[in-house]
């Protein structure tokens, strides 16, 4: 049968929204300093409105870095049905979703807009 309410396909296609989101880059105070330091210290030149360029020239660490620039989620655990034949009523995601301080209530918000709640 055809099953056009189907939670697996909702659930698939909100964290699939979720997880290509962009967020926005914002440089707080305490990532500012640190950057300045790391790029003067290996003499990389630091540009306050661009953070990002600096993060290709500093080493292995721009990953972690870069993740302070921004909130940040990743969707990583699925819950859904039991058996291949049978299309589940409810299926379930765990998001791991960090933000930068100060920031959690447009963080939040942004989830929510993402997601299509009003």
């Amino acid at each position: 049968m055809i099953q056009a309410d189907n939670a697996v396909t909702e659930l698939a296609e909100a964290i699939g929204r979720l997880g290509r989101h962009e967020w926005p880059t914002r440089l707080i105070p305490s990532v500012q300093a640190f950057l300045e330091g790391i790029c003067a210290a290996l003499d990389v030149e630091f540009i306050p409105d661009d953070p990002t360029q600096a993060l290709g020239k500093i080493g292995a660490a721009s990953r972690v870095i870069g993740a302070t620039l921004r909130n940040t989620v990743n969707p990583s655990v699925l819950r859904a049905g039991y058996k291949v034949n049978v299309v589940p009523q409810t299926a379930t995601a765990e998001v791991d979703g960090r933000f930068l301080p100060g920031y959690e209530e447009e963080f939040l918000a942004e989830i929510d807009r993402v997601l299509g709640r009003a």
